[in-house]
């Protein structure tokens, strides 16, 4: 990547053309304008070192490049790994953010590379120009204390046996470990290190790590912004696609964090491209294909309930949710069913029966007359508080 060979081989043309005109403009042009001919590019060692990653991790932006793009990528990415304060290499002006994207979005790892760079383009090649947040040892201490933390969650999320239980895992540790602070934005909020050591981060960290994490498990997936919506504001989002037993989904860590009634909640783990749209937009890629709900949480407890009454039916469900905590969680499938049921909980109607069904079963000292419940409308959602007595 070092261009010492090319940057000599200039000073000579240059002195031979200060000879000819003895103008020291003239030196510096012909410098830059025969620099042009020498381009970064990948080594074969390098380019076969990043097959085997691919082999291990999912490079979804790089894998929607053209060849030559893919180049560019390669370059700019072990340009980033040596540090390099600029990268030559041959690629259109308007595909330069696309290919920078890409490496940044591919690899959450690079926390020390800043998103604002500059470039000058020739005519046969771009010389990029990047910004480092960081120096090299103050990356190296930083990375030390992410993997400390990386490998102490590896080591409870590997007992567990399905990708679905390792992604729940992750979901939690993240949820229960990390406060959403808008004021890390410029304080290094952005990546894994603001989760996994800082303890605050904001969106992007969020997805960041969990893209990390679920690399590490060989868990497919990749990053999506998009836009939300927070008290009449649009702004700028970012969560993760998810592969679960061949089938994607949206993952979305951040907006399960950020509900003010519940310490974790799971109304956007593995969630399909129809339900994310009722409140993201302009979702970037667009065709991710989660359609299915096989893995989606609240199918996969068994505690989605199909219709009305239907609650009925998930007794036994109810009573081992009980052996955790005083808590069940329902969550409906229609709006209209969900409405009935808290019309039930209202009158003391046929619901009750349910309730009763499930403190006998349940062999505990719990009080059949105090029942709690809370809410959240925008998800069919009724979570039944059980009192002690």
């Amino acid at each position: 990547m070092k261009k010492i060979i090319a940057f000599i081989v200039g000073i000579t043309i240059g002195l031979v053309i200060y000879l000819a005109f003895g103008n020291v403009d003239n030196v510096v042009n012909a410098i830059i304008e025969n620099s042009e001919i020498v381009q970064d590019r990948p080594t074969d060692s390098q380019i076969e070192q990043f097959e085997t990653k691919k082999e291990t991790k999912c490079f979804y932006y790089y894998d929607n490049l053209s060849q030559d793009e893919k180049t560019a990528y390669l370059t700019l990415y072990y340009g980033f790994v040596e540090y390099d304060d600029s990268i030559r290499m041959e690629v259109q002006e308007e595909d330069l953010k696309d290919v920078f994207t890409a490496v940044l979005y591919d690899n959450p790892d690079m926390f020390w590379v800043d998103y604002e760079y500059d470039y000058m383009v020739y005519s046969d090649s771009v010389a990029f120009s990047p910004k480092y947040r960081l120096t090299e040892d103050e990356v190296k201490t930083m990375q030390d204390s992410v993997n400390d933390k990386i490998d102490e969650i590896m080591t409870e999320v590997n007992k567990l046996d399905s990708d679905y239980e390792k992604e729940l895992y992750i979901h939690d540790y993240i949820i229960e470990n990390t406060e959403y602070d808008i004021s890390t934005l410029e304080k290094m909020g952005d990546t894994v290190y603001s989760v996994l050591v800082s303890g605050k981060s904001i969106c992007e960290g969020y997805a960041r790590t969990v893209q990390i994490l679920l690399d590490k498990l060989g868990i497919e997936n990749y990053l999506v912004t998009g836009d939300t919506e927070s008290d009449g504001e649009i702004l700028p989002h970012m969560w993760n696609i998810v592969n679960i037993d061949g089938d994607n989904y949206h993952l979305d860590v951040t907006w399960d964090d950020l509900n003010d009634e519940f310490d974790t909640v799971y109304f956007y783990f593995n969630v399909t491209d129809e339900y994310i749209s009722r409140d993201h937009y302009k979702i970037n890629p667009q065709n991710n294909n989660c359609n299915s709900t096989k893995s989606n949480y609240f199918v996969k407890e068994n505690t989605l309930v199909y219709t009305y009454k239907g609650y009925s039916n998930l007794v036994q469900q109810s009573v081992d949710a009980l052996l955790k905590d005083n808590t069940v969680e329902l969550c409906f499938a229609e709006n209209a069913d969900y409405k009935k049921a808290l019309k039930d909980l209202e009158n003391d109607n046929g619901f009750f029966k349910y309730v009763d069904t499930v403190i006998n079963k349940s062999k505990r000292k719990l009080n059949k007359n105090i029942v709690d419940y809370h809410t959240l409308d925008a998800h069919n959602y009724l979570c039944i508080e059980f009192k002690e007595g």
